[in-house]
């Protein structure tokens, strides 16, 4: 989803004015540098969002954006539990999109995790006022539930740059000792429990 957001931007930038919400200012965004340089400004956001400040959530969202006086709200989304934003955006009039980018809940506390299964329904209600985007169909229908209809779009990449090359395969092959008769398998994500590499 990160490299989504580089790419969304780069592709809307001259129509649109982007502020991106950290929510976490300890950390910086993914590909913060190059969102700047394609003029997306990085808005930093203090408090709690998390899942323990779940009723404290809605209200700093809305000031938020009063603040940024956006027109649009896009949240790319790993559960259901940000939909504070959308129940924010609800109540300023204001359209908001929520783009799921995960098929699964992964929750190291199983507190947490009890809670969160517990307030999906709700969240997903809320989403019902949101534009339903998702990476896949399973994960569409983890955030949305399975009988909410949502559009699926891939994630957004350059094609072009990733087309099959046999003179580069050949060169990467020697640069690596491989032999060409040798099958290698890629993987091209983080090796993390979403990504379902970490079976193989």
């Amino acid at each position: 989803s990160k490299t989504y957001i580089l790419n969304f931007v780069s592709v809307l930038e001259k129509k649109y004015h982007f502020v991106l919400i950290n929510t976490d200012p300890s950390n910086a965004i993914a590909y913060e540098d190059e969102l700047k340089n394609l003029h997306a400004k990085i808005f930093l956001a203090s408090g709690a969002f998390s899942l323990e400040s779940y009723f404290q959530r809605k209200k700093k969202a809305k000031m938020i954006l009063q603040s940024v006086d956006a027109d649009i709200v896009y949240v790319n989304a790993l559960t259901p539990n940000n939909a504070y934003w959308v129940r924010a955006a609800k109540q300023l009039k204001i359209n908001a999109v929520y783009h799921s980018h995960n098929d699964s809940g992964l929750y190291s506390n199983p507190l947490k995790a009890v809670a969160a299964a517990i307030m999906k329904p709700f969240n997903q209600y809320t989403l019902s006022y949101a534009v339903k985007l998702a990476a896949s169909l399973d994960s569409g229908q983890y955030m949305f539930g399975k009988k909410a209809r949502f559009e699926v779009v891939y994630n957004s990449i350059y094609t072009s740059k990733w087309k099959f090359n046999p003179l580069e395969r050949i060169k990467i092959r020697n640069k690596l000792n491989i032999k060409n008769d040798k099958k290698v398998i890629v993987s091209v994500a983080r090796l993390d429990t979403q990504k379902n590499s970490i079976r193989f």
